[in-house]
């Protein structure tokens, strides 16, 4: 299912409509999507089969195969990835697309840009293996312009645009010269002593890693504290994000500006820019708000956050789903465009269970099991 905006075709509709309610993205018969990924402005879709599946802006390779018209891109065609490749995991970036396969091995297409606008590194239309990673990857994470992976030994790498700290091992001004290119294009592993990472998660500008302790990591963007730290600067190392350790954190979904997360408890907390709504507290906050809030009016038995860049999504155990934060694309799924939407509401429209969630740019994938009817 997709909605919100698809100016340039990332719902898979055939065309360039928004659309304000969940809406089903066709694929042939007999094709089965087990994860989705929503990019700045295109998508990606697993299939059981270890398929990827694209539609979207393909101006800098992103829907990992070639596009000649602009109808190409308006809905979802296979990539045709070698018969060696079989694809478990897909993430998408501002303008890439990065796959996880089977064996653990990491392949991206698609272009990273600096924050001058500046191509950093342009890896073309069709999928190119990630080298260098010091052990088998089984998770990936992308921001807008880096991806974070957790790898089987429970490590953190990442790669990619380090302008605002998002890769935490690379510091100040070498960010951004022209000699350092081979060196964000590297995987580096975070250097956290005695750190056992069980999850890691990129927003936008930033990186926040789990440890199996209950401690959390973060660097990155915190000018609105959405890295929960009162300072509002650039964090260029993995610094301990104290509010968040402790605390039962079991999952963390980054916006732009905001970030929430899952507690043991079934609980949501969200820290950051609130003037949109995205915290769910029930009001517009005009001032950053560094220490985790709880959002209340949700039901106990959440288990998955979600986040674009200035909306939050939450699933139940049930596949009900909740939507706050800025609407203005239609991005909430309730049927109305609207402005700034301060608390919970519920996604309308569902054909079946929710399964996952993926906030885009302006646009919002889920996954849902069309064998039960919507509770």
């Amino acid at each position: 299912m997709a909605f919100g905006m698809g100016f340039v075709g990332q719902l898979g509709q055939g065309d360039d409509e928004d659309r304000l309610l969940p809406t089903p993205v066709a694929f042939p018969t007999g094709t089965t999507i087990v994860d989705v990924a929503a990019g700045a402005m295109h998508s990606a879709f697993l299939t059981s089969a270890g398929q990827i599946w694209t539609a979207g802006c393909n101006d800098d390779g992103s829907l990992a195969r070639v596009t000649s018209e602009e109808e190409d891109c308006q809905v979802v065609a296979s990539t045709s990835p070698s018969p060696a490749r079989v694809a478990a995991q897909v993430a998408c970036g501002d303008s890439f697309t990065a796959v996880l396969d089977t064996l653990g091995r990491l392949y991206w297409c698609g272009l990273l840009k600096r924050d001058d606008g500046k191509v950093l590194h342009n890896m073309g239309p069709c999928l190119v293996e990630v080298t260098g990673l010091e052990a088998p990857a089984r998770k990936i994470s992308a921001g807008a312009q880096h991806l974070a992976v957790l790898t089987t030994d429970n490590r953190v790498f990442t790669l990619g645009c380090a302008g605002r700290g998002q890769l935490g091992s690379i510091r100040g001004r070498l960010a951004e010269k022209k000699s350092s290119r081979g060196l964000l294009m590297t995987p580096r592993p975070w250097s956290v002593a005695a750190a056992d990472f069980t999850d890691v998660v990129c927003g936008g500008y930033n990186t926040i890693a789990i440890t199996s302790t209950d401690d959390v990591y973060g660097c990155g963007a915190n000018h609105l504290c959405q890295l929960a730290l009162e300072t509002p600067e650039i964090i260029w190392g993995r610094t301990k994000l104290e509010a968040l350790s402790q605390r039962g954190v079991t999952q963390v979904a980054m916006g732009d500006y905001h970030g929430i997360a899952l507690c043991s408890t079934g609980h949501v907390i969200a820290w950051g820019g609130g003037r949109d709504g995205a915290l769910g507290v029930g009001r517009l906050i005009d001032t950053p708000v560094p220490r985790p809030q709880p959002v209340p009016g949700l039901p106990p038995n959440i288990s998955q956050v979600a986040a674009g860049p200035r909306v939050s999504f939450c699933r139940t155990s049930e596949g009900h789903v909740y939507s706050w934060g800025s609407g203005v694309c239609g991005q909430l799924g309730t049927g109305q465009e609207e402005l700034e939407v301060p608390a919970p509401v519920p996604v309308k429209g569902l054909p079946g269970p929710a399964q996952n969630i993926s906030a885009g740019g302006q646009h919002v994938l889920l996954l849902c099991d069309l064998r039960i009817p919507p509770g």
